[in-house]
């Protein structure tokens, strides 16, 4: 619905959507090595003789901040004979991530997540025979109920805490998964249209433009956000509008006009007190950057259109 994609009845900004998307190779190794650290934890307490059922049960938790000395020692002494990376590996092939990799370490850093527990991890039925074939005893204590354990990570990883969104970012990715396993057979790589996944993003070169360091990521989808930076009301540009693209290509006389106009609108924002007329200019600030968005897309379509037909003008 224009900048707004519903899941449920919750109205995310597509921002979002686009951006749990194209960093669905970080995600997905981050959700393989929480299958790792449980999997290993179990089995390391277990070689150890201890209680593993009950204290898998607990994690993960932000309380091994405080343990990873001795968690790390017990990691590294099991981490070979376990198998766990043989088995992560074997997952990454089925949900089509290319070159992962991880180790003891890794899967520590997991196991100190602040979040909801592994029971409810979301794991569909063709990634179980996967973990059974290594871990058939750990496996049934993972994975029980709810399958929203993944928001917690998501939010994190977009560092966006917004009340209500959590279900959402836990739904959307478990249906990444969903898709991916629809167009690939566990146990061999697959053929389909679906591209390969990046563990780590590509460092590319960014564009130079005159506001270069002005655009950055912006929490609700809106062209532009104010911010107080250095004792001064300053803005965020937002790096994936398509208003603000189409407002680089004009070159940087159009960005420095833009920019005098939205440092304005910004500290019109930021330096109101009033609460209602803030929440006003707030909706404004949504209202303008929805039209523009589509607007820039009709733009970007006409463009399109004009380049096919000119050659045959001619």
């Amino acid at each position: 619905e224009e900048l707004i994609f519903w899941k449920n009845t919750i109205p995310m900004p597509v921002d979002l959507i686009y951006e749990i998307f194209e960093k669905r190779g970080i995600l997905l190794a981050k959700y393989l090595e929480h299958i790792g650290a449980a999997c290993l934890y179990a089995y390391a307490l277990r070689k150890e003789g201890e209680d593993w059922t009950s204290q898998l049960a607990n994690q993960p938790t932000k309380e091994n901040r405080n343990d990873k000395p001795r968690l790390k020692s017990l990691f590294s002494q099991h981490f070979v004979d376990s198998g766990v990376l043989t088995m992560l590996k074997q997952l990454a092939e089925v949900l089509l991530v290319n070159r992962f990799n991880s180790d003891e370490d890794a899967l520590v850093e997991a196991l100190c997540h602040d979040g909801r527990k592994y029971k409810r991890l979301y794991l569909p039925a063709a990634l179980k025979p996967v973990i059974d074939s290594f871990y058939p005893d750990i496996r049934k204590y993972i994975a029980i109920s709810n399958a929203d354990m993944f928001s917690n990570v998501v939010a994190d990883e977009l560092k966006i805490y917004r009340m209500g969104f959590a279900d959402a970012f836990s739904g959307i990715f478990n249906k990444l998964i969903d898709f991916i396993l629809d167009h690939t057979e566990p146990g061999r790589k697959s053929h389909s249209s679906v591209s390969a996944y990046r563990v780590i993003n590509h460092n590319e070169a960014p564009v130079t433009t005159y506001l270069e360091g002005t655009y950055g990521k912006v929490g609700d989808g809106s062209i532009w956000e104010p911010v107080y930076r250095n004792s001064q009301t300053t803005f965020v540009l937002n790096q994936n509008h398509p208003f603000c693209d189409w407002i680089r290509n004009k070159g940087p006389v159009a960005e420095e006009v833009f920019a005098e106009i939205i440092s304005v609108l910004a500290t019109i924002e930021n330096e109101t007190s009033n609460d209602r007329k803030k929440e006003i200019l707030e909706t404004q600030r949504q209202e303008l950057s929805r039209i523009l968005r589509l607007r820039a897309e009709q733009y970007r379509i006409i463009s399109k259109i004009e380049e096919k037909i000119s050659p045959r003008s001619r």
